[in-house]
Order: structure tokens, then C-alpha cells, then sequence
């Protein structure tokens, strides 16, 4: 299930670091031109709710990532609002 979220996230253009780890999260970075707080207020206006990895930063760093729950990160209409997002950009 892991592999199958990385692999749907990564063809939408999600980046990973090269270690896959394990666990029910995946952290995922943005590109650089993709304005990550935009990106999440319109994933909800779809009713797709993006985690900032901001969020879960005592620092707020990690700006340019997303924490995505493995159990749904393969969904369709997530995968292809990524890709046209992050497409976008």
C-alpha cells in the first residue's frame, strides 16, 4: 500500500526523499514554484484535505512539503488534482 501512494504521488509530481521508510505517513515536497498554502486551500475547496508539513513543525519549517496518509494518497481525484496543480505551477 505504501509503495502503490509513493508511486500515484510521485507520477503527479510529488518529490521524495530516496529512503522510502515506514509508517502510515508519507512526506512528500512540493516544487519550488508550487506555492504550497495555495495548493492546500484549493485541494479544499475540492474537498481534498492537504496536510501542510508546516503543521507539524515546532519551527514551522518544512514549507514545501505535505504529509499524506498512505491509506489515501492513491485516490484518483487526489492524484489528478495534484497533477494538474502541480502542472500549473
Amino acid at each position: 500500500m505504501r509503495r502503490d501512494a509513493r508511486v500515484a504521488l510521485e507520477s503527479a509530481g510529488i518529490e521524495f526523499d530516496a529512503a522510502p521508510g515506514e509508517g502510515m505517513f508519507l512526506w512528500g515536497r512540493v516544487p519550488a514554484a508550487a506555492p504550497v498554502e495555495q495548493l492546500v486551500r484549493r485541494a479544499r475547496a475540492h474537498s481534498i484535505l492537504l496536510a501542510s508539513g508546516s503543521l507539524f513543525s515546532p519551527v514551522q519549517g518544512c514549507g514545501q512539503w505535505l504529509r499524506f496518509n498512505v491509506a489515501h494518497s492513491n485516490s484518483p481525484p487526489l492524484v489528478q488534482f495534484l497533477r494538474e496543480s502541480l502542472r500549473a505551477a
